[in-house]
């Protein structure tokens, strides 16, 4: 994610950022109406409509809790046979949710910022 971040000229070193990060990869790994809640939180953060928390440990301790949810799950279906052989794939699964939706929220946090120096040169 931190070379995602670099990739759209974002720095990582940041506790904001940080944050920030923390909240792209809690919402990559939730489903259904926590999906829908965390993705509209996520898209007021580009916009500036809604301030990046400033509490790491808490961040840290509610992606943790979510992304131990999701594995924790996919290795419950693991050892049911046959389908288990689905769930073995977990953790690639989860790499490539988050880091597909952070490369969709950076490339979107980066034209948003584009736009803002755009309509401020007007």
């Amino acid at each position: 994610m931190q070379e995602i971040a670099v990739s759209y000229g974002f720095t990582y070193d940041s506790d904001e950022e940080k944050i920030f990060m923390l909240t792209l990869i809690r919402a990559a790994v939730t489903y259904g109406d926590d999906f829908v809640s965390q993705n509209i939180s996520v898209g007021k953060k580009i916009c500036g409509i809604e301030k990046i928390e400033t509490n790491l440990t808490e961040e840290i301790e509610l992606t943790a809790s979510a992304l131990s949810e999701r594995l924790l799950y996919m290795k419950f279906v693991q050892g049911i046979p046959i389908v288990g052989i689905i769930g073995g794939l977990s953790d690639f699964t989860v790499m490539k949710d988050v880091s597909k939706y952070a490369r969709f929220a950076y490339k979107k946090r980066f034209l948003r910022g584009l736009w803002e120096k755009m309509r401020g040169s007007e």
